[in-house]
C-alpha cells in the first residue's frame, strides 16, 4: 500500500479538542488575535466591529451558526458545509473547515451592513 492508494484510511480530522496541540493555540489563541488585528486596522463601523467583537468572543467554546448573509453568491454551498457541525463548539469541529469557517465569518460580518 503506497501514498497513492485510495483505499488507505483517511486519519482522523485535526480539532482543537487536545490541549496543547496547535489547532487549539490557533483556535483559543490566532484566531482571537486576528480578529481584533481586523477591528484595530479598519475603519469599521460601530455594528460591524460590534460583530468582530462578538465572533472573536465565541472563540473557542461558542457554538458554529449558519452565515447570515444568505443573498452571498456560496451562501448555499456554506450552507452545506455548515450543516453537519452546527452547535459545535469551534474546539469540536474539524479544525480546517473551522479555519474556513472563521475566515469567511469575518468576510459576513463585514459584509452584512454594506
Amino acid at each position: 500500500m503506497g501514498p497513492t492508494d485510495s483505499s488507505a484510511p483517511l486519519p482522523p480530522p485535526l480539532r482543537g479538542t487536545n490541549s496543547g496541540a496547535f489547532t487549539r493555540r490557533t483556535i483559543a489563541a490566532r484566531w482571537p488575535r486576528i480578529a481584533g488585528r481586523v477591528i484595530a486596522d479598519n475603519d469599521f463601523p460601530d455594528p460591524i466591529n460590534a460583530r468582530i467583537q462578538a465572533l472573536r468572543d465565541a472563540l473557542p467554546d461558542g457554538a458554529i451558526r449558519r452565515l447570515r448573509d444568505d443573498e452571498a453568491p456560496d451562501a448555499a454551498l456554506w450552507g452545506e458545509y455548515v450543516a453537519p457541525n452546527l452547535g459545535k463548539t469551534w474546539l469540536e469541529v474539524p479544525w480546517f473547515f473551522g479555519e474556513t469557517y472563521f475566515y469567511r465569518r469575518l468576510l459576513s460580518e463585514q459584509a452584512e451592513q454594506r
